[in-house]
């Protein structure tokens, strides 16, 4: 994979974290009891077992003014799992696939804590999100197919919070790489 993180807190700012591949773990970045600050990073084309991040056991991480799009693997965009806490804010997950079809193709939170605010989640393969055993705090963000995008395999905690909506977000130049939303 690209990035491996393990007993850590590292800042990562301005990455471009694209073409990766791993077998067992997070092809773009895996992190384990960790707490990486996540800035500015382009996670694109990784592909293998965990998506493009794996968060596993008692990691705690801000993901902020990042994408991660294009990525495909046995699981997700985002995968979150064992006591987590992640905080994605002004952040891109688009267009991810998966080759489990039993949960989402954009983030998968199991057993861990996932707060969203205004972000964009679209057009994932297999709906958006899946949570099981998991709580999600959403608010101010772009959420495909709004909660029925959420999928819960499993007993969790919704907060739908205000300001969320379903709309096709208007990027200035997608086909060519630029998520920057077209001024309103």
């Amino acid at each position: 994979g690209g990035i491996y993180c393990s007993n850590s807190s590292p800042i990562l700012s301005n990455l471009r974290i694209i073409n990766n591949s791993a077998g067992n773990s997070g092809p773009g970045m895996y992190v384990t009891n960790s707490n990486p600050q996540i800035n500015n990073c382009h996670l694109e084309s990784n592909n293998g077992f965990g998506g493009a991040i794996s968060f596993f056991n008692n990691c705690n991480s801000n993901i902020t003014n990042s994408l991660i799009i294009n990525n495909s693997g046995q699981n997700h965009g985002l995968k979150i799992t064992s006591s987590c806490n992640i905080n994605l804010i002004n952040s891109v997950i688009l267009n991810n696939s998966n080759y489990n079809t039993a949960v989402a193709g954009g983030i998968y939170c199991a057993s861990s804590t996932l707060n969203i605010v205004n972000s964009i989640i679209r057009d994932n393969e297999s709906l958006n999100i899946t949570l099981s055993y998991g709580t999600l705090n959403i608010s101010c963000s772009n959420l495909e197919g709004g909660q029925n995008g959420i999928v819960e395999n499993d007993p969790s905690t919704i907060l739908w919070g205000s300001g969320n909506i379903d709309v096709e977000p208007l990027f200035i130049d997608a086909d060519n790489g630029d998520y920057t939303l077209v001024p309103s």
